[in-house]
């Protein structure tokens, strides 16, 4: 007897099926499972998705934003969505997204009537603690009223999935992570020759101190403390290298000619060769404002460098003070100072954070993400 398709949507932004998903969709294609995606164009290049993926998948574009007071705009996207689920007969469907989450799940109240399942993974909610009380206003209410209308809501950090305990939903579960390629960074290796050559190309020499960063310069990303605490630093073979764009790239740059440290911050943009740079470079710093989990600490931890961190998010569930590095406030520039302080004269004490971090981040590896995943949608699959 011929088995049954098991068929799945997957609702999300396409810059989240781009930087997260992919490994996912193409392990669940792997167990038999048929895939729609539905994506919001957030970044202009949802049709574009198709080109990334092998196998023979049906895309759709829904016209969502992504900020939730684009009402008309939503609104139409619902439409959309509705539509498409409603057409496709689907066993689960798993949404992404805090905008993109929300239509999924009012447009899929029917079809879990009729036996669908609503799988919602969290990437970070909004609303933790030290969020701006705005934040907690708009999000927190509707998080929690949608929550009733989700088979599996899944977190990626301890503060989300304490959180949601208390929320309506059925089944809580926390994961990891959803993946990490640990050993991509982990067993890189490179040249000296390529070691010097690619710090030369940024600017700095093989005696100077590279502090390194990674993510969209963007004012929740908070580059600006490390600036600040750089120029409070005065140390000349201090270089913090800043990969990543946004709209705050021209701000951060007055912002290091005000202090006179212009010369000592590189501005590279967006990289593809994050495990090199990972490294060339001797500390990772990552200050984030808000961050769901991190995964640019975590690829630089399983590079084998120290990490100086903010306390905020998923960032604690890996991220502990005098172990993996130091461990501050997102505005605690002094603070971030006399870490950069000891970590830039302290080479021994480097290595030994770095060892650790490197078993740390092997909690986080994609295969074990992978299997969660893939154990979640056959359970789902099982209730129907």
């Amino acid at each position: 007897m011929k088995e049954s398709k098991k068929r799945m949507l997957v609702t999300a932004p396409d810059s989240m099926i781009r930087a997260f998903l992919k490994p996912h969709i193409e392990a669940l294609i792997n167990d038999g499972w048929e895939i729609d995606i539905a994506c919001s164009d957030y970044i202009g290049g949802g049709d574009t998705l198709r080109n990334i993926f092998n196998e023979n998948i049906k895309f759709y574009t829904v016209g969502l934003a992504r900020s939730p007071f684009k009402v008309c705009r939503n609104l139409k996207g619902l439409r959309e969505v509705k539509a498409i689920v409603d057409s496709g007969n689907y066993d689960v469907i798993w949404t992404h997204g805090p905008v993109m989450s929300v239509v999924t799940r009012i447009a899929a109240r029917e079809a879990r009537r009729q036996g669908s399942k609503v799988w919602y993974l969290a990437h970070g909610f909004h609303f933790f603690s030290g969020a701006p009380l705005i934040n907690w206003i708009l999000y927190y209410p509707i998080e929690y009223i949608m929550s009733r209308y989700v088979d599996m809501l899944m977190t990626i950090n301890e503060e989300d999935y304490t959180r949601a305990l208390k929320f309506k939903a059925r089944n809580v579960r926390k994961i990891h992570g959803i993946g990490l390629d640990v050993k991509k960074f982990m067993d890189h290796i490179l040249s000296v020759d390529f070691y010097k050559k690619l710090r030369k190309s940024i600017g700095i020499s093989d005696d100077d101190v590279m502090i390194l960063s990674v993510g969209e310069l963007k004012i929740h990303k908070n580059q600006k403390v490390i600036i600040k605490a750089i120029a409070k630093c005065n140390l000349d073979n201090q270089h913090y290298v800043v990969c990543g764009k946004g709209p705050d790239k021209t701000k951060l740059e007055l912002l290091a000619s005000s202090l006179n440290i212009r010369q000592k911050v590189h501005f590279v943009g967006f990289r593809k060769d994050i495990p090199d740079l990972c490294r060339v470079a001797d500390i990772f710093v990552h200050p984030s404002v808000r961050e769901g989990l991190g995964i640019a600490p975590l690829e630089a931890m399983a590079s084998g460098l120290p990490l100086i961190s903010s306390t905020v998010g998923g960032i604690k569930d890996y991220a502990h003070d005098g172990e993996t590095g130091f461990c501050l406030s997102p505005y605690d520039v002094d603070g971030f100072a006399k870490a950069l302080m000891i970590l830039s004269s302290d080479k021994s004490l480097r290595k030994t954070f770095g060892e650790h971090n490197a078993k740390v981040a092997m909690r986080y590896d994609i295969e074990c993400a992978k299997t969660v995943i893939l154990s979640t949608a056959r359970e789902l699959l099982n209730e129907k």
